[in-house]
């Protein structure tokens, strides 16, 4: 299965952001024509077979509806977002704070690419010591904080 932050949201986040240019420049409605537009948007050539690949498992797990050739089943065209999608990439209604736990570890692999041994060595242990905590328990937490405002 591949990896949520590194090769899926990224992948869900260029279909949305392909969706919203060409809605704007009049090309399509809610939906994106070809997967080369969001292999356009990833800086990918246009039939890259990863965002094909990541395409169809975001269909399979309900983040998008796209159509798939039969004769090119890596090439998905009429994409479009499911609610869960949206949720996820379009700020649509959730439960707040659902996107801060994400967000919050995608933070830390940034800069635990960039940072020194022993900074890198803390940032990890951070990072492993919330994933073990949950998703949950640490988005609970970080809502609490800022509906408080803390």
């Amino acid at each position: 299965m591949p990896d949520w932050n590194r090769e899926v949201l990224p992948v869900l986040r260029a279909v949305h952001t392909s969706i919203q240019r060409d809605s704007a420049s009049g090309v399509a409605g809610f939906f994106v024509t070809e997967a080369a537009s969001v292999n356009d948007e990833l800086g990918r050539s246009e039939n890259d077979p990863r965002t094909g690949a990541v395409l169809l498992e975001l269909r399979d797990t309900g983040f998008i509806l796209a159509e798939f050739s039969m004769d090119s089943p890596s090439q998905a065209h009429l994409i479009r977002l499911t609610e869960k999608g949206s949720q996820h990439v379009a700020g649509w209604p959730s439960r707040p704070g659902d996107d801060l736990f994400p967000a919050l570890i995608t933070a830390i692999e940034e800069r635990i690419a960039v940072a020194d041994a022993d900074e890198r060595t803390r940032l990890e242990w951070l990072r492993d010591g919330l994933v073990a905590v949950g998703q949950g328990v640490v988005t609970g937490v970080l809502t609490d904080m800022a509906t408080r405002g803390t």
